[in-house]
């Protein structure tokens, strides 16, 4: 399941146009096979959503996963979270 969620404070969090913000997920798509679990979406670069941060090419953001081990839902608590690395966005030529 992918959702646009935004931090509410701390460490929780909400679906975005339950709290004022817009639902900015253009596409999204998964699969899982063998056990791994890939994850597509494409987002705007500038939502102009308040909640969302924009984005620029050419510049590096760091990825935060959180997930459930053992449910496949977005209301059980995480039992892993953080962040896992960086993506690079390409600069426009």
């Amino acid at each position: 399941m992918i959702r646009d969620h935004v931090g509410t404070r701390g460490n929780l969090h909400a679906h975005d146009p339950t709290v004022g913000g817009t639902d900015d997920i253009l596409q999204s798509a998964g699969t899982e096979t063998d056990g791994v679990t890939t994850l597509e979406f494409v987002i705007p670069l500038d939502t102009g959503d308040a909640s969302d941060r924009p984005l620029s090419p050419g510049e590096t953001y760091e990825l935060q996963v959180a997930y459930q081990s053992n449910r496949d839902d977005l209301v059980s608590w995480h039992s892993r979270h953080g962040i896992i690395g960086e993506i690079a966005l390409d600069a426009v030529p």
